[in-house]
C-alpha cells in the first residue's frame, strides 16, 4: 500500500501583456478558485529520489503547467497518488541532450523496477511536439522513432531543433526510455496550425502497453 501526502497546486501569476485567450486556456489547467491538494505517492517518490540521486539527478527546477495539465485534463477527479518528475526541457544552458533524456528515462525504469512495495505504476509524459512554429518533418521523425522503438534515432535528434517549445520533445524521449520494455499501442499526431505563417503546435497522444 502506497503511503500518501498532499501536494498543493495553485496557478502562478500571469505574465503581463498576455492575450485574454491565452489566459483562459492556461487557467483551465488549475483549480478555479483556490489551491487544491493532490495525493503524492510518498514512499515511491522517496525511493525514486534516492535511486536517481546517485544515477542521473542533477538539479531542481520550478513546478510548471505540465503537472497541472495532467491532473486537470487526464487524472481529473480520480484519487491517484503521483510522483512529479521534472525535466529541464526549456531553460539553457543545462537542458539534457536527447541521449541524456533516454538515460534519465531508463534510470527511472530501473528505480521503479527495484521499488520494494507491491504497486501498479504508470508513466505519463506531458508536452507538445514542435511549437510555436509547427515543424512537421521533425514531428513525424519523432513519431516514427517512437513507433518503431528506434531509440538511436531519438538520441540522435539535433539539439538545435529542440529550442523554445520544441524542447518539450525531451519529455517524450524520457518517456520512451522509461517505457522501452513496452510497445506503443496507439499514437495519433495532428499538426495544429493556427495561422498561415505556420504558427501552432504539433499535437500528439500515445499509449504504451
Amino acid at each position: 500500500m502506497l503511503s500518501v501526502i498532499a501536494w498543493s497546486c495553485q496557478r502562478p501569476p500571469h505574465a503581463a501583456g498576455r492575450p485574454e485567450w491565452l489566459l483562459r486556456g492556461s487557467d483551465r489547467f488549475y483549480p478555479p478558485d483556490q489551491p487544491r491538494d493532490y495525493q503524492v505517492a510518498q514512499a515511491l517518490g522517496q525511493h525514486l529520489a534516492a535511486q536517481l540521486e546517485a544515477d542521473v539527478l542533477e538539479t531542481d527546477v520550478p513546478m510548471a503547467h505540465a503537472f497541472a495539465f495532467v491532473q486537470s485534463q487526464l487524472i481529473r477527479e480520480q484519487a491517484i497518488p503521483i510522483v512529479p518528475v521534472l525535466l529541464n526541457a526549456l531553460y539553457p544552458p543545462h537542458q539534457p541532450t536527447p541521449a541524456r533524456c533516454l538515460e534519465i528515462g531508463e534510470a527511472i525504469a530501473r528505480a521503479v523496477t527495484s521499488f520494494p512495495q507491491d504497486a501498479r505504476i504508470g508513466v505519463v509524459a506531458s508536452g507538445g511536439l514542435s511549437h510555436f512554429v509547427v515543424d512537421e518533418v521533425l514531428d513525424r521523425a519523432v513519431v516514427q522513432a517512437l513507433t518503431q522503438r528506434d531509440h538511436a534515432a531519438l538520441a540522435d535528434l539535433p539539439v538545435r531543433k529542440l529550442n523554445s517549445g520544441n524542447g518539450e520533445i525531451r519529455n517524450w524521449i524520457c518517456a520512451a526510455g522509461a517505457l522501452r520494455s513496452l510497445r506503443i499501442e496507439r499514437i495519433d499526431y495532428l499538426p495544429g496550425y493556427r495561422t498561415l505563417a505556420g504558427t501552432g503546435t504539433g499535437l500528439c497522444f500515445a499509449v504504451w502497453r
